[in-house]
């Protein structure tokens, strides 16, 4: 429960603290928050702090983005999967909703400004 609501945090003020670095700093402002996004993404994504699958763990996912908490709790019982793909599976869980969520908020958003 901690993950998902860290990570829900993280994904929902790293884009605001970066629109506000880029209004208080002229160096940061001529970057640009979008590119400041993809350096913060690069960033994270390589220092070794997001969770790596196991070979089995994604030959169990297949083209899926996470696999459902009965099925995911079936592998875990049967030896399939690791406890180490646990935290594997709640950060693709919530990037999916989070995702979903914001897909649909922007179609929203979009189909307002067309009436």
């Amino acid at each position: 429960m901690l993950i998902t609501v860290s990570l829900v945090v993280f994904y929902l003020s790293a884009p605001a603290l970066l629109i506000y670095l880029t209004k208080i700093s002229k160096i940061l402002s001529k970057l640009g928050a979008v590119v400041l996004a993809y350096l913060l993404g690069l960033i994270v994504g390589n220092i070794g702090i997001l969770p790596v699958a196991s070979d089995q763990f994604r030959k169990l996912l297949g083209t899926r983005m996470h696999i459902p908490n009965a099925e995911f709790l079936e592998y875990l019982n049967t030896s399939q999967l690791s406890e180490s793909d646990i935290l594997t599976n709640q950060v693709a869980s919530v990037q999916d909703i989070l995702f979903t969520i914001f897909i649909l908020l922007q179609f929203h958003f979009y189909c307002s400004r067309l009436i």
